[in-house]
C-alpha cells in the first residue's frame, strides 16, 4: 500500500506562528495539499502567538481564501508552550499534527508518519535525520536530547523535534501546564505516563530560512531549565512533589521570601504612610490585590478592606491580620460606586495586559470618591543586573519602563505625583492619581 493510499479518519494540523511571515504562508498551502492526500475531513489551524512582523495581516488574508484554515489570535506574546496549548485545545479531529511555523520541517512528510499509524499507534514521532543548524545549536540540542531521555527516560530518540502525530483521545488524557519549550518534554512524557502507543520515523530539517530562534537567548534557556527542574519533579516524585509544592507554594513561605529580597517592604509602608499623611483619605481604605495582607498592619483595620483573586492568600490573611478581606473574581470589585476614600495597588498591572488593566482601572474608578486618589507602585524595566534577573524570571509578562507605565495609567487617570525606588533588590515606580 503506498504513502497516499493510507487515509486517516479525520485530521487537524496546526501551526504555532510567532514573527514567521516568511514561512507560514508556503506552510499552510502544503498542509491543505498534505491533509487532501490523507482525508476529506480536515481542518488547518494557525496560532498567531503575539505577531509584529505582518504575519497577522498575511493570516487573515489567507483565511478569507481557505474556508479550512481557522486563525487563533494572542493579544500577547504567551510563549512557545502557550502556542501549543491553544493549538490543543482548537483541535477537533480524530488525529492532530503539529510543527513550527518556521519552515525547518517539510510538512509534506507528514505522509510518513500517517504511514506508519495502525490500530495500536497512538503517536507517531519524528526524529531528526541531520540537524541543519548551526554547530553550537547541534552540539547543545544534542547534549539535551541525551539529558532529556536519561533524566525523563523518554520513549522517543528525539523528544525536541517538534514533528507529531497524535491522537486526540489521547491528548484528552493529559493536562499540559507548560508555557516554555519545556512542553515538548511534557507533552512525551505524560502521553507516556497515559498509555501512549509510540513509534518514531526519520524525518528531514532543514536550515532557518526567515527570521530567528526565539529560544537560543540566556533568559529562555536559564526559564526553560528552571521549570524543566520542576517538571521532572512533578512527574517523578509525585508525594515529595505534593509536599514541596504545597511548602513553597504556601502564604508564609512566599511572605517569608518576599520580606527578605524586599527588605520587609519598608519603601512601600514609608510610601503609604506619607500618602495618608498628605491626603487624609475620607472613607474606607481599598488594597487592590491585597495578596497575604501584609500591607495592611499600616492602616487602622477599621478602614482598611484588602481584595485578591487567589482564595488562599485572602484565606491566609484573614487568620494573620485585621481589616476586611474579601475574594473577588478579578473583574467586578464586590463594593458600590463611590465607596472607598483611597486606593493603593501595590506589584499588580504587571501581571495584566493593556486590555486587562484599562478594565481594572474603570472598576477602580468606579469605587473611588471625587477627589480620592489612587497610588500604584509597580515593578519597572531597568539596567541592574541582578533586577533584571529578578524581573526575568517573575510570572508577571507586562513589566513596564516608565514611559510605558505613564501611558497606560494617563489613560484613565491624572498623574498627580510619580517617583521611582529601590526596595531591596528590586526596582519600582510609583504615581499617585486622581
Amino acid at each position: 500500500m503506498s504513502i497516499i493510499d493510507r487515509k486517516l479518519s479525520s485530521l487537524s494540523i496546526f501551526f504555532p506562528c510567532y514573527n514567521d511571515k516568511g514561512t507560514i504562508g508556503t506552510l499552510i498551502l502544503e498542509a491543505q495539499r498534505t491533509a487532501e492526500r490523507l482525508t476529506p475531513d480536515y481542518e488547518i489551524i494557525v496560532v498567531d502567538d503575539g505577531s509584529t512582523d505582518g504575519s497577522r495581516e498575511l493570516l487573515a488574508d489567507l483565511a478569507k481564501k481557505l474556508p479550512s484554515l481557522k486563525i487563533i489570535y494572542h493579544s500577547y506574546n504567551h510563549g512557545y508552550g502557550g502556542a501549543l496549548r491553544s493549538g490543543f485545545e482548537a483541535s477537533s479531529k480524530e488525529w492532530v499534527f503539529y510543527t513550527d511555523g518556521d519552515g525547518q520541517y517539510d510538512v509534506r512528510e507528514l505522509l510518513q508518519l500517517a504511514a506508519a499509524v495502525t490500530p495500536a499507534v497512538d503517536v507517531v514521532n519524528g526524529y531528526k535525520r541531520k540537524r541543519s543548524d548551526p554547530l553550537h545549536r547541534i552540539i547543545i540540542g544534542s547534549l539535551y536530547q541525551y539529558a532529556m531521555r536519561g533524566l525523563f527516560t523518554l520513549p522517543v530518540r528525539d523528544p525536541d523535534c517538534d514533528f507529531r502525530l497524535i491522537r486526540k483521545e489521547l491528548l484528552n488524557r493529559i493536562h499540559l501546564t507548560s508555557t516554555t519549550g519545556t512542553i515538548t518534554i511534557e507533552i512525551v512524557k505524560k502521553l507516556q505516563l497515559a498509555g501512549a502507543h509510540f513509534t518514531e520515523v526519520s524525518i528531514s530539517h532543514y536550515f532557518r530560512v526567515y527570521g530567528k530562534s526565539q529560544f537560543f537567548n540566556f533568559k529562555r534557556v536559564t526559564l526553560t531549565l528552571w521549570r524543566l527542574m520542576f517538571l521532572w519533579v512533578e512527574l517523578f516524585i509525585p508525594r515529595l512533589t505534593g509536599r514541596v509544592y504545597r511548602f513553597f507554594t504556601q502564604p508564609s513561605v512566599g511572605l517569608v521570601i518576599r520580606r527578605i529580597i524586599e527588605l520587609n517592604f519598608w519603601r512601600h509602608r514609608q510610601l503609604l504612610l506619607n500618602t495618608l499623611t498628605t491626603y487624609a483619605p475620607q472613607g474606607p481604605i481599598l488594597d487592590f490585590g491585597c495578596g497575604t495582607g501584609v500591607l495592611s498592619t499600616v492602616f487602622d483595620p477599621q478602614q482598611y478592606v484588602g481584595v485578591d483573586t487567589d482564595a488562599i492568600s485572602i484565606a491566609y490573611a484573614k487568620k494573620h491580620h485585621q481589616g476586611r478581606f474579601v475574594n473577588f473574581d478579578g473583574h467586578t470589585i464586590p463594593f458600590s460606586d463611590q465607596y472607598f476614600g483611597l486606593c493603593f495597588v501595590v506589584g499588580v498591572f504587571h501581571h495584566l495586559s493593556d486590555p486587562q488593566s484599562l478594565r481594572a482601572f474603570s472598576e477602580i474608578k468606579r469605587v473611588l470618591r471625587p477627589g480620592a486618589r489612587l497610588l500604584i507602585i509597580e515593578d519597572t524595566k531597568n539596567s541592574f543586573p541582578i533586577t533584571r534577573f529578578v524581573q526575568a524570571h517573575d510570572q508577571g509578562k507586562f513589566i513596564r519602563s516608565q514611559e510605558e507605565w505613564e501611558q497606560l495609567i494617563g489613560r484613565v487617570f491624572t498623574i498627580e505625583q510619580k517617583g521611582r525606588y529601590f526596595c531591596g533588590i528590586s526596582y519600582y515606580s510609583y504615581y499617585i492619581l486622581k
